[in-house]
């Protein structure tokens, strides 16, 4: 966007104002945050996520999360869409650099760090915490042929004993909001898939914070009745 962190609270109030005049409540603004506040001019960047589990220091992903978190609270934004928690599994894939790699055990350790770091209280008296988010829920990262939001075809077994560790970490750190995931799941589309969002996400994982859509998920599934 080329905005700075000051221009970012001009905009952010302009909204806060238009939602005020329409009598609506102050909004929930978020941002992508994946590599430092990638969006704010002048923000510290970082590597990637996969970049960062290359160095399996969990204190890195800590230290990386407090800094995106200061640097987009800043831009007056609270809400931030990461970090990306699906495995990369498949190297055609246009998103595996976004991922913390394929090994569960480490996504789920990078990734609670980062939402520690995150979430972190800021050190500066008055200021609002930041909320991240744990995305994308669930399996996008494994695409059957690799295009982007192509779906996949994931055993229970698999799915739970591979790709549910991250997200069930996240949630025992305390992580704010969830974001589902495009596309679906053995032929089903997650957006309007009860068993995940409610039976796996809500009453296995114990989830309560906010469940968010990805980009107008909810116009994509599409239904044929008999």
């Amino acid at each position: 966007t080329g905005w700075n962190a000051s221009e970012w609270r001009g905009i952010v109030a302009q909204v806060q104002a238009e939602a005020a005049r329409h009598g609506l409540p102050p909004l929930a603004v978020g941002v992508d945050s994946i590599h430092g506040a990638n969006y704010v001019h002048e923000a510290t960047l970082f590597p990637q996520q996969l970049g960062l589990a290359a160095t399996f220091d969990v204190s890195l992903a800590r230290r990386m999360g407090v800094v995106t978190g200061k640097d987009t609270r800043a831009a007056g934004l609270h809400w931030m869409f990461s970090p990306v928690l699906g495995l990369g599994v498949n190297p055609l894939w246009s998103r595996l650099y976004e991922t913390f790699g394929e090994d569960p055990l480490l996504a789920s350790q990078m990734g609670a760090a980062m939402i520690g770091g995150l979430q972190a209280a800021p050190e500066e008296r008055g200021l609002l915490r930041a909320a991240a988010t744990m995305k994308h829920f669930i399996g996008y990262s494994a695409p059957r042929i690799g295009e982007d939001r192509d779906g996949s075809w994931l055993p229970t077994r698999v799915l739970l004993e591979y790709f549910v560790p991250p997200f069930e970490a996240a949630v025992k750190a305390g992580v704010a909001s969830a974001m589902e995931s495009y596309g679906e799941v053995n032929g089903e589309p997650v957006a309007a898939s009860s068993r995940l969002l409610k039976g796996l996400l809500r009453r296995r994982l114990n989830f309560s914070g906010l469940l968010v859509t990805d980009w107008a998920e909810t116009d994509n599934p599409h239904y044929i009745h008999a």
